[in-house]
């Protein structure tokens, strides 16, 4: 069902890319973010055209006075208070099943090779 849903998910902004020139958009893999943060954040703000600064690494760190979401919200957002967590990249691996992860790769094969992935 994961598979399905990935691959759905990734087909309808494909669709909406289409539209849009390919100087206006930019493609930026998890890994990338959680094992490159700083180079990728750099490569993130260069393509925005705004300055990069050192304070965009430490985003994690709530300043209180800055609540904009409601509790019922960051229940399921708390890994955005985070630090990136490198042990994350490649998880699955120790969560699913070699069946599992075969499935899932049958189902997505396509996909996965589009965005760099073996």
């Amino acid at each position: 069902e994961i598979a399905d849903e990935w691959v759905q998910n990734t087909m309808k902004i494909d669709s909406f890319w289409k539209n849009i020139d390919s100087n206006r958009k930019e493609i930026i893999n998890y890994e990338d973010v959680i094992l490159h943060t700083e180079k990728t954040l750099e490569q993130i703000c260069s393509f925005l055209g705004v300055e990069f600064s050192e304070r965009v690494l430490h985003y994690y760190i709530q300043n209180n006075t800055d609540n904009i979401e409601t509790v019922e919200l960051m229940d399921w957002k708390m890994k955005t208070l985070e630090k990136p967590d490198k042990s994350n990249v490649g998880k699955f691996k120790k969560h699913l099943s070699k069946t599992q992860m075969e499935t899932f790769e049958r189902k997505a094969k396509s996909t996965l090779m589009q965005y760099g992935y073996k």
